[in-house]
């Protein structure tokens, strides 16, 4: 459908395909300066922009978990992985947020009970190769 919509040059399709180009541009940007409060904020737009492409892409379950994360102050942004959400929920915690939080905060939302939780660390160093 999205497809059909953009190849229509429907006006929302469009628009909102400008504003996930502008919004990844902005999310790069923040990446770059390790400003990961602003990269929370563009991924928490990317997502809202995502389900308007998309509809329905987001499960019930997911829906009533990122709100708990966000109400219950755990994560700067949470947000489906792939087209239309594969699957994989990104969480990108709160500064001072602890795995533990988040995984408490999961078990407490009915139907995310056996959902697992898995760690990322961004490497601030940055990757030397050395040929000899």
């Amino acid at each position: 459908e999205v497809v059909r919509s953009w190849f229509g040059r429907q006006s929302h399709v469009v628009e909102t395909v400008a504003a996930l180009v502008s919004g990844a541009e902005m999310c790069a940007s923040a990446i770059k300066k390790c400003d990961w409060l602003s990269m929370g904020l563009c991924a928490r737009r990317y997502w809202e922009q995502k389900k308007l492409m998309a509809a329905g892409c987001e499960p019930e379950e997911v829906a009533l978990l990122i709100s708990n994360l966000y109400e219950r102050s755990v994560a700067d942004a949470a947000w489906l992985a792939g087209a239309g959400g594969g699957g994989f929920l990104y969480v990108l915690l709160q500064e001072g947020k602890t795995i533990q939080d988040l995984t408490q905060t999961i078990g407490n939302v009915q139907g995310c009970e056996s959902m697992t939780v898995h760690s990322v660390e961004i490497d601030q160093e940055p990757l030397t190769v050395d040929i000899s």
